[in-house]
């Protein structure tokens, strides 16, 4: 089957959505196709996979061999104790191991066995683990995992599983032009757009956060020089680092491993452990803000207008700024990790590393951070600055808990909280927990579908066919739970679009489609190779009026195919039922084993 699409973003009356490494844009009005922009395939490397031998019959490098001859010179000099014969090492896992490794003498194993012990034996007997010829190697398929858009549409950003950061312009008739393509040390988890535009923050999975400019510079990133001294000192000269083992002097596999890494380092500096080169790209600007001790999973934008700002107050009356009027407000950097953590750190470049506040009070991941906006109908009343700024301090927070928490989040101090984990198992039944895996602010037009000083916050789970639909008070920071709306869909959601206030896009996992539905019925088989993805694309619209809401596949037109492009280019290579489940759903393995019993069970023993 193909890759189902499994992220939208809406622009204006463009809609992209992501299918593998591809982006596709349609036009919102009838659904017709517009574009497609490819991942640029690479020709794999040969040599992408290392193998060295370090055996006495291997050959070395130049420097290295006239190292070891000196090594061996010396050995042979001394007592000239007989040295149990090398072995044979592969740096790739996943192949097997040659049979020259295991062919040792029975004198030398015994002798080795006397000088070790039963030291190795548990590691040769140690079975491999199940998970560990899966997630050994990550996916060679290429994945367009996050999007995110300018507020005026006009440039597109996407991060692909390579660790690389797309900036594309938009014409606005759903053309992509892409501008730079900027790879990041360490994989992005997360991005945001600051207000103006003008820059990316990207967390990323080793718990960083950088900024990085939307536009990237003509001029490639130079490191400033220091001014010269009068009298510059002398130049030093830096020792190279020489290994003090070689193959003669060790003889346990892990050991030979570090020794290779050792020696891949030194002929190449610019080499990962393993002799696989960085590709880290250097040459674009990015500066690090902040650094969290665990896996970043969320990140977010908040800002608060000075206390006197919005309203000055006098003996007599109490006069509001209009927003056009108000200063420039504080910017905050809201960022979530997996262990439970929400920080709240100064926005400014220079201060970033200033922590303001924690959110603390998730007992499991957190996942997905909001920060609700008000209705464009509201910013014409005469409340519409309270309004504005009371939605500005509250942040909605998700993740593996069974609840959703609102928080006020400059002060770190919990509102409330609303059920989830029942709204949950009233569409499978018997479910336990639950992990977020989307929260958006949906606001309300002048068709009275949202009361005034209030917004909808809308969440999915993973694996749960349903949409689940808040209405959040601004004032009080409540969550009613008595009117959620809960909207069932034939299959697993894996994001969601905003059109406009009555109106959602939502991709569908084919594979979740449950037969007897008539929404399946009236689709092709999910398990037929050439069903298209469009068939899976849902809108959830609302009646005028606050009505019923209802959920149809009639939105997308089936890709065309031109001459140039087959249905692989268009469409992506077929993939099995097993891969694509572990592309889609990865946010349950974001959850922490729980050893409470056992320890319990050690203790009472």
């Amino acid at each position: 089957m193909k890759v189902p699409f499994h992220g939208v973003q809406v622009c204006g009356n463009v809609l992209f959505a992501t299918s593998a490494g591809n982006i596709h844009s349609f036009h919102l009005g009838d659904g017709s196709h517009s574009s497609c922009w490819k991942y640029p395939l690479e020709p794999k490397d040969q040599k992408a996979r290392l193998v060295i031998d370090v055996s006495e019959t291997s050959t070395p490098a130049p420097e290295q061999q006239q190292q070891q001859q000196q090594q061996q010179q010396q050995q042979q000099e001394g007592e000239g104790e007989e040295q149990p014969p090398s072995k044979r090492v592969k740096l790739d896992a996943s192949e097997a191991v040659a049979g020259n490794e295991a062919a040792v003498t029975a004198p030398a194993s015994q002798e080795t066995s006397k000088k070790g012990g039963n030291k190795n034996k548990k590691h040769e007997n140690r079975p491999a683990s199940s998970w560990s010829s899966s997630w050994a190697q990550p996916s060679d398929r290429p994945m367009v995992i996050i999007m995110a858009a300018t507020t005026d549409g006009s440039h597109l950003v996407a991060v692909s599983s390579d660790k690389s950061v797309w900036v594309f312009a938009h014409n606005g008739q759903g053309e992509l032009l892409q501008l730079s393509r900027r790879r990041m040390p360490k994989r992005p988890c997360s991005i945001v757009l600051t207000p103006d535009n003008k820059d990316i923050l990207v967390a990323d999975k080793f718990g960083d956060v950088y900024s990085v400019p939307l536009l990237a510079s003509s001029e490639p990133q130079q490191q400033q020089q220091p001014a010269a001294a009068a009298h510059p000192p002398p130049p030093t000269t830096r020792t190279p680092f020489v290994p003090q083992a070689n193959e003669l002097t060790v003889h346990t596999k892990r050991n030979r491993k570090a020794l290779l890494d050792q020696l891949t380092t030194r002929s190449n500096p610019a080499a990962h452990r393993g002799g696989t080169p960085r590709r880290v790209d250097e040459s674009f600007e990015r500066h690090l803000l902040l650094g969290h001790v665990s896996l970043l999973t969320a990140i977010t934008l908040g800002h608060e207008y000075p206390p006197s700002a919005s309203t000055t107050t006098t003996t007599t009356t109490t006069t509001t700024t209009p927003n056009s009027q108000l200063p420039s407000p504080r910017r905050y950097i809201i960022t979530a990790d997996r262990d439970e953590h929400i920080r709240i750190s100064r926005g400014t470049n220079d201060q970033a590393h200033v922590i303001e506040s924690f959110c603390l009070g998730h007992g499991e991941f957190v996942n997905r951070l909001c920060v609700p906006t008000t209705s464009s109908s509201l910013l014409s009343s005469s409340s519409s600055s309270s309004l504005s700024t009371a939605a500005s301090q509250l942040l909605i927070s998700g993740g593996g808990d069974n609840e959703l928490f609102v928080w006020r989040w400059k002060q770190g101090e919990l509102v409330s909280r609303a059920d989830l984990l029942g709204l949950v198992q009233q569409v499978v039944p018997g479910a336990t927990k639950l992990a977020v895996t989307g929260l958006w602010s949906w606001e309300g037009g002048d068709d009275g579908t949202v009361a005034e000083g209030e917004t909808r916050i809308v969440a999915i789970c993973e694996r749960v066919p349903a949409i689940f639909i808040y209405s959040l008070n601004l004032t009080t920071g409540h969550l009613a739970t008595s009117t959620t709306t809960t909207i069932s869909l034939p299959g697993n959601p894996l994001d969601v679009g905003i059109v406009d206030s009555t109106k959602l896009v939502v991709p569908l996992d084919p594979t979740s489609f449950n037969k007897h539905s008539a929404a399946a019925t009236a689709a092709t088989t999910p398990t037929t190779p050439t069903t298209s993805p469009e068939k899976f694309v849902f809108k959830v619209e609302r009646e005028a009026g606050g009505g019923a809401y209802e959920a149809t596949d009639a939105l997308l037109q089936p890709i065309a195919c031109s001459d140039t492009d087959t249905d692989t280019d268009m469409l992506g290579a077929d993939i099995s039922s097993e891969e694509l489940q572990g592309l889609l759903y990865t946010t349950e393995t974001l959850r922490k084993l729980d050893f409470g019993d056992a320890e319990r069970d050690g203790a009472g023993a």
